[in-house]
């Protein structure tokens, strides 16, 4: 999500479909350890949706984040996105794992 603005735009399409499951608010939004203070507006955005939801009598339908595979901040971000008013519902982790012989790094 970009702003408040782009709520209705992204939520509307698929707010009827009842195979979506979710909404992400972000995706690896917060990738190192100095950069976490960019969890304030996946904190703000989730508060966001989740008003727009409520106020359009929309269906209840879990808003949630997506991070990366950091051990050293991953328990951290889930305790911050649970806390306080308007929690995230899910936590989603990519996680990236190579099997056999890959020339990817």
């Amino acid at each position: 999500l970009t702003c408040l603005r782009d709520i209705p735009y992204l939520i509307d399409p698929m707010v009827n479909h009842t195979n979506v499951l979710g909404f992400f608010v972000g995706n690896k939004v917060v990738n190192l350890q100095n950069n976490t203070d960019a969890m304030t507006f996946v904190k703000a955005a989730t508060r966001d949706v989740k008003i727009y939801l409520r106020k359009n009598n929309c269906r209840d339908i879990p808003v949630g984040y997506a991070t990366g595979d950091d051990i050293l901040i991953e328990r951290n971000l889930a305790d911050y996105l649970n806390c306080g008013a308007n929690p995230t519902d899910f936590l989603g982790i990519n996680l990236f794992s190579l099997c056999g012989d890959s020339s990817y790094i």
